[in-house]
Order: structure tokens, then sequence, then C-alpha cells
């Protein structure tokens, strides 16, 4: 006798969700003159974006020149895909990715490879949910040099770091990230640990 919930097929429809009534774990029930089963259960869990907790500026973060740097996001609590962004100063100045500087789509860090005087700035995280279209932005982050003297060369330093195993679908796209701190800007390149190569 629920007008939202009804069985079409074998399926349970659900229409007009609402987050308290409708939030759980589900399971169904199959069954015939032989016996009975059940199913493994589903969990139906609601995306949001939470705000980042109040606060001031964040610390400054210091480094000398020449030196490689990752400002942290550190996104909110939050359900469903995110995808990150960082503002530099003020909107709409976007950091733009290249050799030098990179933005993770799993942890929201931003990594800049060597530090040149150009960088010095806020940088602010910019946080979508994917599913809600919600976005939130983050309190500035403050890069600044140190008078100290500036960063001689030194060897790569590989700083994202991917999951042991990525599952994919036959036909599916898949992201491996890879970025790396050093002077001079570190060169990145892939390879099959098995030997096999890339298909040209």
């Amino acid at each position: 006798n629920d007008y939202r919930r009804h069985m079409s097929g074998g399926s349970l429809i659900i229409s007009n969700l609402d987050k308290d009534q409708d939030t759980g774990v589900y399971q169904c029930t199959a069954f015939n003159t032989w016996g009975s089963i059940l199913s493994r259960r589903a969990s139906l869990q609601f995306a949001y974006l939470d705000n980042f907790r109040t606060q001031s500026v964040r610390s400054a973060v210091n480094v000398r020149e020449g030196q490689g740097v990752v400002l942290l996001c550190g996104p909110p609590p939050h359900s469903g895909e995110l995808t990150f962004a960082w503002i530099f100063n003020e909107y709409p100045h976007f950091v733009q990715q290249d050799s030098r500087r990179f933005i993770s789509q799993e942890t929201g860090s931003l990594y800049i490879a060597k530090v040149e005087r150009s960088d010095v700035g806020n940088y602010t995280c910019v946080v979508n949910n994917t599913v809600t279209r919600e976005k939130i932005l983050s309190s500035p982050t403050p890069l600044v040099l140190r008078s100290d003297g500036v960063m001689g060369e030194y060897e790569p330093k590989i700083e994202v770091h991917f999951p042991d195993s990525v599952p994919a679908a036959k036909e599916s796209a898949v992201k491996l990230e890879c970025f790396a701190l050093g002077n001079p800007v570190p060169e990145i390149s892939w390879r099959r640990t098995s030997g096999v190569l890339f298909p040209s």
C-alpha cells in the first residue's frame, strides 16, 4: 500500500526518493516450490557534499624556489564521485595542468614539480560532486617563497600513488595517475612490468 514503491518484473521501483525513508540496505527473495534464495545486499545511499569546516585562511606553505610542493585539498565528507580544480588567487583563474603542475582527481591534491616565482599566491580547492552538481570551495592556501636561497637540482620523487588494483570493464576508460616532483621537471613515461609492449 505504498504509492512510491512497486514491483515490476521482479524489480523494485521507488519513485520520489526520500533520503530519510529510502536510505538503507535492500535484499530480494526468489522462491518456487523447490525452495527460496536470498539475493546479495544492495545498499541505497544518497549523494551529498558537506561544506569544508569553517576556517580562516589555511596555514601558509613555505617553499624555496625550485623545490617541489604538494598542496592538500582534504575534501569534506561526501558520497558520490568528486572532481577537483584549483583557483589561483581569484576566480576565474584556474590552475592549468602541464608538465610542471598536476591535479589528482583521486585526492584533489595539487602538485607543483618545481616552484617558480610566478607560483606565489593563494590557492583555493574547488570540489564538485558529479551526482548532485554541488560545488564548494576551500579556504585559500597561501604559497610563499622562503628567503634562505634557491633549491638546487635534485632527483625525481613520485608523490602520486594509485591503488594496487584498478577494476575496469572491457572497452571502458581508466586513468592511472602519476606525477613526480623534481628539479629539473621530470619527464614521465609508462611501461608494462610484464614486458609486453603497448600497441602502436
